[in-house]
């Protein structure tokens, strides 16, 4: 079995990489409540690295960060969008009660009939290694489509007034004059 240490830290990087200033969006217009949310989900997925992949409940995870659930509710969706957390939804028996009445424990025993919807969320390695893939891919090709149109409208070459030879941009570099305002020609050195 080999160690998740190296993807925790990917995991932590890319948080901070991606997610530092981002917001979930709630819905509402508060513009503090969104500015207190404000690296929420670093905070989150730091908390999920810790985990070392294992699912934890919702409930407790907020108990863990001290936050309130609903809060914490809506990054876990958010990252789960984002397709950087794992959720699992589970039915299970109420927890039991503290009784202290004859008509308690009968209400205990329908309540324990009842089942109780629990979340579980964990970070899935493999897909969040497969989504920075991609994320990584696309800004790749969003410089390089940038780059291909800002060099269609610059100067790729740069010819020299004495002679007429072209130079590339690299080559110019080289050419410069010490006071950087001239451009002296390797020919006419």
């Amino acid at each position: 079995m080999t160690s998740v240490e190296p993807f925790n830290r990917l995991v932590r990087l890319a948080a901070r990489a991606f997610y530092d200033d981002e917001v979930p969006s709630t819905g509402g217009t508060g513009g503090q409540q969104q500015h207190a949310q404000a690296g929420m989900a670093v905070v989150v997925l730091d908390a999920l690295t810790r985990r070392n992949g294992q699912r934890v409940r919702e409930d407790d995870l907020a108990a863990s960060l001290r936050l309130q659930p609903k809060p914490l509710c809506h990054v876990l969706r958010f990252l789960e969008a984002e397709m950087m957390v794992a959720t699992d939804h589970r039915k299970e028996p109420a927890p039991p009660k503290p009784a202290d009445s004859c008509a308690a424990r009968e209400g205990d025993e329908k309540e324990k009939a009842k089942l109780h919807v629990m979340s579980y969320c964990c970070l899935d390695y493999a897909q969040v290694c497969d989504v920075l893939r991609y994320r990584m891919r696309r800004m790749r090709k969003k410089i390089d489509d940038e780059l291909t149109a800002d060099s269609r409208n610059t100067v790729q070459q740069y010819s020299c007034p004495g002679c007429g030879r072209r130079y590339s941009a690299f080559d110019a570099l080289r050419l410069v004059t010490e006071d950087g305002e001239g451009f002296s020609c390797a020919l006419r050195q």
